[in-house]
């Protein structure tokens, strides 16, 4: 195989010089090459003008490269094959008014606006006359994947010229959604890749999901599944980003009107965003001992890492049980094989944290534990948290990690990797698989099941991790405070009917037990 090379100013300059050495040497003469000779100069300027000719082309190469073209390059590139950037989209869903008197309906005219705490504006989209909790919606004024709401969230009516009209209004179930920045370098080199890897014709299912895809930049992802319906139909599921999968009506029924602008006549649409499907992972952990105790350092941070392996209880994973944060306890049900001691640290996954700028943000929290009482099964840990407020965090379903010192990084990378799963398929009935399922394929791009797959994104990464395997990878809610059985899963389920949405597995509680 052939390797493009492109070399420097200095290696070209050296390779001349090199040349005049070895000619002149065939004919019996020692030429001067050194620094301000005749030759050592001729050589420096060719040099200089051949360089600019190999940058070039260097640069021309890569332009064309869909692997490592960037900015404009990468905007005319994607653009021969017919794939645009997509801009900044605006973020809409409802709001619930409230009026002061139940039996009153108010008229909400069209581009009415309201605020909400941080600012950002939106204006309703229409001209509404609801009662008291009735539903308007409203849209962005600006766009930009800042402008989404949590459903819960506040807003604040701009004007009081409406009466009867109370100030605030509560988002609804939905949240308002679909807010998302212009697409990015990475964002339209894997619409370019994909654009590239699947052939778009004929209303194929390629470019049924690309057309789905187009409609928002709030679209990171879309899956067709042909007729999984009968003959005609097609299916598509779109999906958010990792921190937000599940699109609004909004943002659905935006695509699913380009999909049929583009393809007139044909009645059988059925575009849905993904249903999201909770698991809790415990991974088995094998890295170095502390130095204090004759191991290498760079891995656990106690002597004798708890929790580990070595549970005496059968489907046992150090499961918080009960939250006492008065008291600062907490009670596992770690087994006697493997209890807890005085002195040791361990760590809890904070699924629901979020940074300075409000968006998730994961962290593993690490506590010692100043005592240990109960029994087996049902230890009480009292922790060193110095108030009650930093264990509000914690509840019941959660398990404990063993503490590391670069446990983060090990919750971080296995958290990016889940990110990448897509959505599963729509049926388990072979009859309909051979036909309906989900493209592009899982074996190719965003597979759908938890595998070894996330687990080599730690290991590949992190030098010091000798071995790491899954104890156990289950659905979140079961098995929780020791009242039910837990149900394993790897694989999102099938949903009710192929009309529905299918199913994304997403990551809540997490842990990382020592490999005994």
């Amino acid at each position: 195989m052939s390797v493009q090379v492109y070399p420097t100013r200095d290696q070209i300059k050296a390779q001349l010089l090199s040349d005049y050495r070895y000619l002149f040497a065939r004919a019996g003469v020692t030429v001067n090459v050194n620094r301000w000779s005749e030759l050592e100069e001729r050589a420096d300027a060719f040099a200089g003008r051949v360089s600019i000719a190999v940058a070039n082309g260097q640069l021309t190469s890569q332009n064309l490269n869909p692997l490592r073209a960037t900015g404009d390059a990468l905007i005319a590139l994607a653009g021969i094959y017919g794939v645009t950037p997509r801009p900044a989209s605006k973020a809409s869903g409802y709001a619930r008014v409230r009026v002061l008197l139940p039996a009153v309906t108010v008229n909400i005219p069209t581009g009415f606006q309201c605020t909400d705490a941080s600012g950002v504006k939106y204006v309703t989209t229409d001209t509404n006359t609801p009662a008291d909790l009735g539903s308007v919606l409203v849209r962005s004024v600006e766009a930009g994947k800042n402008t989404d709401l949590a459903a819960g969230a506040i807003v604040t009516w701009d004007s009081a010229a409406i009466g009867y009209l109370r100030p605030q209004a509560i988002v609804t179930g939905g949240g308002i959604d679909g807010g998302a920045d212009a697409d990015g370098n990475d964002q339209l080199r894997a619409r370019l890749l994909r654009r590239l890897s699947f052939p778009s014709v004929g209303g194929n299912w390629a470019q049924t999901a690309e057309w789905a895809e187009a409609s928002s930049a709030a679209i990171s992802f879309a899956a067709a599944y042909p007729t999984a319906r009968g003959p005609s139909s097609y299916d598509i599921a779109i999906m958010g980003d990792a921190d937000d999968p599940v699109l609004n009506s909004t943002v659905t029924d935006a695509a699913a009107a380009r999909v049929v602008a583009e393809m007139p006549g044909s009645a059988h649409l059925n575009l849905t965003s993904v249903s999201e499907q909770q698991i809790d992972v415990i991974v088995n952990l094998s890295v170095p001992l502390p130095v204090h105790a004759g191991g290498a350092g760079g891995g656990f941070k106690d002597s004798i890492p708890w929790p580990s392996t070595s549970e005496a209880l059968a489907n046992t994973y150090a499961e918080v049980m009960v939250v006492t944060p008065a008291s600062q306890q907490i009670t596992v049900n770690s087994g006697a094989a493997d209890a807890p001691v005085e002195g040791q640290r361990f760590a809890l996954w904070d699924y629901a944290a979020v940074d300075g700028n409000g968006n998730p943000d994961p962290q593993f929290r690490e506590f010692s534990i100043l005592s240990v009482g109960g029994a087996p099964a049902a230890y009480v840990l009292k922790l060193d948290a110095p108030t009650s407020a930093e264990l509000g965090f914690i509840e019941t379903g959660m398990f404990c990690s063993a503490s590391c010192e670069y446990l983060q990084e090990y919750g971080d990378l296995f958290r990016a990797a889940t990110s990448d799963l897509g959505p599963g398929e729509k049926s388990d009935d072979p009859d309909i698989l051979a036909w309906a399922r989900r493209q592009p394929s899982p074996d190719i791009e965003r597979p759908y099941a938890l595998t070894s797959r996330q687990l080599s994104e730690i290991s590949d990464t992190r030098s010091e991790v000798a071995d790491m395997s899954f104890a156990a990878r289950l659905a979140t809610g079961t098995g929780a405070a020791g009242t039910a059985a837990f149900t394993a899963r790897s694989t999102p389920t099938v949903p009710a009917t192929v009309a529905n949405a299918p199913r994304l597995l997403t990551l809540k509680h997490l842990s990382f037990r020592r490999q005994a």
